[in-house]
């Protein structure tokens, strides 16, 4: 599928290099007639507000004024978010340090502050922690009791037996602060409970590394599972927004590792094909080099570079995969065991099924017989 001008733009604003860009952005604006509109639907739909626009500024006079002023606005915006968002992390490792309760934080402002030195050069919508278990009603108190936040997934309606099921089943709790300015997703777990790379979280904290945030050393990924976890999220997630790509992207530039390490950490957590994948396409879209490992497993693999065909094509059209297409996906990266999991589990109670359909304790067995219906009801939602 040929790129359009708007998203061939959009490479060239959002690329991991973007000090070598400038000269290849003012030849390309030169050179191509722009749909303004359509490059900031591009820009709004991938969330990368904050990279298009410090690119572009710099080209002004080949940008209609009202564009990159409303640009200029939505970057001021993201930025914002993002330094309210890395205040609320820099009090909540405060007062969990206080109650001794270890976290840590992946993706976010933590990620764009390791990937760039910057806490908002990328955009972040949310702030993502991982803990114990054992430490997650305190820390939900404190949360609510010391900083304001309110628990909105599950809501604080669930009864006893809704959250006993949901604490074994799901992966995070979603808490709202200030009006939604600031969303938190608590996780004990990366994955819902019938999926891999549901690593412990003691191991995760063992191995974290730190960033540096106004004062708090913040504990992050290490490299090696920074490096999966974000293959695994992207690839799972069929990759729509170029978001996802440009982290992988920046981090093949600033993040290299000893790929044979990788790769063998990566069959032993079955997620190779993944990790494949996202160095593949990150790689094709922004022209870089390839490791060698990576080449070779992907060559390797013609199914592996059918999924490629299918997620370049659906990043450029901005559109989320069909429900048979995202089924195919899953049968191809989930491991055996894995997929059959997978499949029961769109049976699986939802939170939203508690709100659509409230029932006391007592009558908690019905939502199990009204599974079906609410799967079909979220199909169609």
């Amino acid at each position: 599928m040929n790129e359009t001008p708007e998203f061939s733009l959009l490479l060239l604003l959002t690329h991991p290099q973007p000090d070598l860009q400038p000269d290849a952005i003012r030849q390309f604006l030169s050179e191509n007639k722009i749909n303004w509109s359509e490059l900031l639907k591009n820009i709004k739909w991938h969330r990368v507000t904050p990279q298009a626009y410090d690119s572009l500024k710099s080209h002004a006079e080949f940008v209609p004024e009202p564009i990159i002023k409303k640009l200029q606005q939505s970057c001021m915006q993201c930025k914002k978010n993002s330094l309210l968002q890395a205040a609320f992390l820099v009090k909540i490792a405060s007062i969990f340090r206080e109650h001794h309760i270890k976290f840590v934080a992946f993706k976010g402002v933590t990620l764009s502050q390791l990937l760039y030195s910057n806490i908002a050069t990328r955009e972040a919508y949310d702030i993502d922690i991982i803990i114990d278990f054992e430490d997650l009603e305190h820390a939900e108190k404190l949360l609510i009791e010391s900083l304001g936040f309110l628990r909105v997934v599950p809501e604080v309606t669930a009864t006893r037996k809704q959250m006993h099921f949901l604490n074994k089943s799901m992966k995070d709790r979603t808490y709202s602060q200030r009006q939604g300015e600031v969303i938190l997703e608590l996780h004990w777990r990366f994955n819902i409970i019938d999926q891999f790379f549901n690593i412990p979280v003691p191991v995760i904290y063992k191995t974290s590394e730190l960033v540096y945030l106004y004062g708090e050393n913040i504990n992050i990924l290490s490299k090696e599972y920074l490096w999966l976890y974000q293959s695994l999220h992207g690839s799972m997630s069929s990759w729509y927004r170029l978001h996802w790509i440009n982290d992988i992207a920046r981090m093949l530039v600033v993040l290299p590792l000893d790929w044979d390490r990788l790769m063998e950490s990566s069959d032993r957590y079955q997620c190779r094909k993944n990790l494949v994948e996202a160095v593949m396409l990150a790689a094709s879209l922004y022209n870089l080099p390839v490791p060698g490992q990576i080449k070779q497993s992907f060559y390797c693999d013609k199914k592996q570079q059918a999924q490629l065909k299918l997620v370049r094509k659906s990043v450029q059209v901005m559109r989320i995969h069909s429900i048979a297409a995202a089924f195919r996906r899953k049968l191809f990266f989930l491991p055996p065991r894995f997929f059959m999991r997978y499949f029961l589990g769109q049976l699986r109670i939802s939170p939203t099924d508690f709100k659509l359909f409230p029932l006391p304790d007592r009558f908690f067995f019905l939502y199990y017989w009204l599974r079906p219906i609410f799967r079909i009801i979220r199909i169609f939602k």
